[in-house]
């Protein structure tokens, strides 16, 4: 925890966005969300998804 925090904290001050990688549970996405955690990717988010597949997760929740 004391990493991930100094991470979030240095990339904020150094005015970037920070993206946690390989988040595989609510528990972990929440703790990040607290942290303030930018943005996140996972298998809790998503499986690796084929080009056609990301176009149709797109579609199913109306991203552009």
């Amino acid at each position: 925890r004391t990493v991930t925090e100094a991470i979030i904290a240095l990339g904020h001050s150094l005015k970037l966005e920070v993206v946690a990688e390989g988040v595989e549970s609510a528990q972990t996405a929440d703790y990040l969300k607290q942290q303030h955690c930018d943005q996140a990717q996972g298998y809790w988010f998503s499986k690796p998804l084929s080009p056609a597949g990301l176009a149709q997760w797109c579609a199913q929740y109306d991203v552009s």
